[in-house]
């Protein structure tokens, strides 16, 4: 059976329908019948719903499992940014709002290129031109989109609390005050979620939050 393809017989007729390549690649790693991806794509079609997002609640799969998909149908590579890091210069040069809301992370120099880590090929295309112009030469890799969000709100926290550390005057700083790290803590939790909170619904500020504490205990 062609694993791009799906032939469905009814009344009297054969159509044959196209899987998208995502869903080939999951009929071809038998995780689904290409029936069943068949009737998914459609309902995505239907209710206009992201076929990953769609997926990945039918199928009941892991963000792991749909990340290795992806990278194996966009012949790209797979990175865990939270066990691999990024080279932060690049992050500071996207910033760390803008990568938050573009849903993407510039991670390395490969070869002369700037790789970028995306959960969804969608985002990295739409940016492209920007990446191109900010970055050069970029190529796509594949990343989960929860590991690309904490690896950026671990990053950021980081920075906002080094900013927190170097405030100039004594007097005015949180050095010589008492409780100098919950006020830290303070500065840069505020401050980081000021710059994400235009672009994160509520369960990512939590996350954000999260990341500020554990990076200074």
């Amino acid at each position: 059976m062609d694993f791009g393809t799906f032939s469905k017989t009814g009344a009297g007729s054969r159509q044959t329908i196209p899987l998208s390549p995502l869903a080939a690649t999951l009929a071809r790693k038998g995780i689904a019948s290409g029936r069943r991806l068949a009737e998914i794509e459609l309902g995505a079609e239907r209710f206009d719903t992201p076929l990953p997002e769609i997926l990945a609640r039918s199928l009941f799969l892991s963000s792991d499992t749909l990340a290795e998909a992806e990278a194996e149908t966009l012949g790209a590579g797979l990175v865990d940014p939270l066990a691999e890091p990024p080279d932060p210069n690049l992050l500071a040069r996207l910033g760390a709002d803008q990568a938050l809301q573009l849903g993407l992370l510039p991670w390395r120099r490969v070869g002369g290129r700037t790789i970028i880590l995306a959960a969804r090929p969608e985002g990295f295309s739409r940016a492209l031109p920007y990446l191109t112009k900010l970055f050069g030469s970029v190529r796509l890799a594949v990343a989960t989109a929860s590991q690309i969000e904490a690896t950026i709100v671990a990053m950021a926290s980081r920075e906002l609390v080094a900013r927190a550390e170097a405030l100039p005057h004594a007097r005015l700083s949180a050095r010589s005050w008492p409780g100098r790290k919950g006020i830290i803590v303070a500065v840069a939790a505020g401050a980081l979620l000021a710059s994400i909170a235009a672009f994160a619904p509520v369960w990512r500020l939590f996350l954000a939050i999260g990341w500020a504490l554990t990076t200074l205990y």
